[in-house]
């Protein structure tokens, strides 16, 4: 496999195009706070999709604490 390409609702769609293959990548996470679910697919360098994905849960939390 040498690319890979993400999604947030769990691979019906793929916005993000193609990417090289690395050991991190920059995602910016839509839709406010709350539960993301992030899947990961990978294809080889004839185009040949993978017939599986990877997928992580993500709790996003932007707010700030507060208190002292």
């Amino acid at each position: 496999m040498v690319e890979m390409c993400f999604s947030e609702d769990e691979g019906f769609s793929w916005p993000t195009d193609w990417q090289p293959i690395q050991d991190s990548y920059e995602y910016i996470l839509g839709g406010g706070d709350g539960l993301k679910s992030i899947t990961v697919k990978f294809r080889d360098a004839l185009g040949n999709e993978g017939t599986s994905t990877g997928r992580d849960d993500i709790f996003l939390d932007a707010n700030a604490p507060t208190g002292t």
